[in-house]
């Protein structure tokens, strides 16, 4: 049986206000904003594994959680989906020093 995505749950003209629908509003901002913090990783060069042994995992942790609650998403967004090479991370990212920090320089 197909598990009804977040966008395919009737609204019938409302806005999503009942707990099974908010459920599914929050965990789809969440697994997207994961996607955004994975890609940023990849276009800033970071190294994941790198990243997630440092300190136990715990500034892995931390920079995804600073990453879902950003209020910068769009920003975001749109600068990944114009941004193909490896680039420095954006200034107006709140981690963007997390990913100066593990980025390994190209060759």
């Amino acid at each position: 049986m197909k598990t009804p995505s977040p966008t395919s749950a009737p609204t019938h003209g409302r806005q999503p206000c009942g707990p099974f629908e908010q459920r599914w509003s929050q965990t789809h901002k969440v697994w997207r904003q994961f996607a955004q913090f994975d890609l940023m990783m990849k276009r800033t060069g970071v190294d994941p594994v790198a990243a997630a042994r440092t300190s136990g995992g715990v500034e892995m942790a931390q920079a995804r959680n600073v990453c879902l609650q950003c209020l910068e998403h769009r920003e975001c967004r749109d600068w990944l989906a114009n941004t193909q090479d490896l680039q420095p991370p954006p200034d107006f990212c709140p981690n963007a020093l997390f990913f100066r920090r593990f980025r390994q320089e190209p060759g």
